[in-house]
């Protein structure tokens, strides 16, 4: 779990997932669908899409899953700074 966590908040699998972001959604790939029908051509760029908003919200749980250097404060108490 703990190289999982480290490959979703490595910079190189962020500039990997952009740039695959690009390429899918980009006109050369698209067309390729398009072949088999307009149906298919949505279902391909909704599935894309969807799974790439799932890779986001991966990644922005393993920074929340992070331990924080700051502790929590209680209502009515005084953070030290």
């Amino acid at each position: 779990m703990e190289n999982l966590r480290n490959l979703l908040q490595s910079d190189g699998f962020h500039k990997f997932l952009f740039f695959i972001g690009i390429i899918v959604f980009n006109w050369p790939f698209v067309t390729i669908f398009e072949k088999k029908g307009t149906e298919t051509v949505f279902i391909s760029l909704y599935l894309s899409w969807g799974f790439i908003i799932f890779l986001l919200f991966c990644i922005a749980q393993s920074h929340k899953a992070e331990k924080s250097e700051y502790k929590e404060v209680k209502k009515g108490e005084v953070a030290d700074v």
